[in-house]
Order: C-alpha cells, then structure tokens, then sequence
C-alpha cells in the first residue's frame, strides 16, 4: 500500500516559497551564517564576570561629535576637524566621532576577522579553509578618511597626523545607582608604515 500524496495549490506553494525566502533573507539581514538559525547572540562575547561588573553608559553627546576632532598637522598646527568641514550630516558624524574614534565596532565585525568561521561562512568569503579573514586596521581607516576628504596626503604639511576625542562615560550597579563618572579620551597616532598604501 504506497503513501496517497494529494496535490499541493498554487496558493499553498506560494505560501512555502515566500516562508523559504522569508527566513533566508532574514538570515542574510542579520549576518546569520550558519543553520540551525540561532537569534543574535551568536555574535555576543563574555568578558569577566557581568554580575559584579558596573553597567557602563556611553554619553554620545550630538553638539561634541558635530564639533568634531581636535587633530594635530604635519606641520605642528592644531585645529578642529568636524561635520562643516568634513560635509557630513549629523548622525553620519556622531558615528564617524564615536565609533571610529573610540574604535567601537559591533560584534558582528570582530566575530568574521579574529573567529574561526564555519564552513558557510568560509566558502561566501572565498578564503581557504584555516586561513583567517582580512584584520581591519581602523585606526589607518580613520586617518586615510579624514586626510582623504580634506584632499591632504603624506608629505603635506596640513596632513593630519594625531586625532583626539573625548567621551563621557557613566558606570552604574545592577541596581541602576549611580557609581561613577569618567571622561573618557581617545588619541590615535600616525603610523608613517601606512604611507605606502595610503592611496589604495
């Protein structure tokens, strides 16, 4: 007696099909790379003991980013290199001033780079299985952005070579009591080594 497999409706195959391409292109969005689909934490770390450690709180204020960095030049001179000068708008300078200034990435950009991957993710990057992904030097990035968009270069004196930031920061215990205050500073350096490739 053989299995009696009614046929499937079009309806009901385009129900399948759009599930199917729902969770893949789910999958694709929140940087999933491998099966069984887990929820995010896949990318989050552990660092020490989170029960005894302060809640820290970044106070990412608009008016400091949109000021922008204190920089150093080639030739000694210090100025203030913020979104007037760097055409940017608001929200794309208060990431440029917070994240690569403090060098904060998510989770998601140190998982692929200092990780051992999985097999899918290996074969979509198209690297050698063992061989590690590219590490991204953002504190070059920063440098070759900032310099880049002012039309400066190795060799010019307006050439930036040292850029600050400052951030306040918060600590607080699990009860949401306030613990302490800190003024949090950032101060990136000019490695002469990334002249070479500084216009690729």
């Amino acid at each position: 007696m053989g299995l009696d497999f009614s046929p499937m409706s079009r309806a009901t195959v385009r129900r399948v099909l759009i599930a199917y391409f729902g969770v893949v292109l789910f999958a694709v969005f929140f940087q999933i790379d491998g099966f069984p689909l887990t929820w995010m934490p896949m990318y989050s770390y552990r660092a020490g003991d989170i029960a005894t450690q302060p809640i820290e709180v970044r106070i990412r204020n608009g008016k400091v980013s949109k000021a922008g960095f204190w920089v150093t030049h080639a030739d000694g001179a210090r100025s203030q290199v913020g979104a007037k000068e760097l055409n940017l708008p608001k929200r794309s300078m208060k990431k440029l001033y917070f994240n690569r200034g403090f060098l904060t990435d998510g989770p998601s950009h140190r998982y692929p780079n200092q990780q051992r991957m999985d097999e899918l993710s290996i074969r979509f990057r198209n690297l050698i299985f063992g061989e590690e992904g590219e590490r991204i030097t953002y504190t070059r990035r920063l440098f070759r952005s900032l310099n880049k968009t002012l039309g400066l270069s190795p060799g010019d004196p307006r050439f930036i070579v040292q850029v600050e930031a400052e951030m306040p920061v918060k600590y607080f215990d699990h009860q949401m009591q306030f613990h302490r205050e800190e003024l949090r500073q950032s101060d990136r350096r000019w490695n002469e080594a990334w002249s070479g490739d500084f216009d690729e």
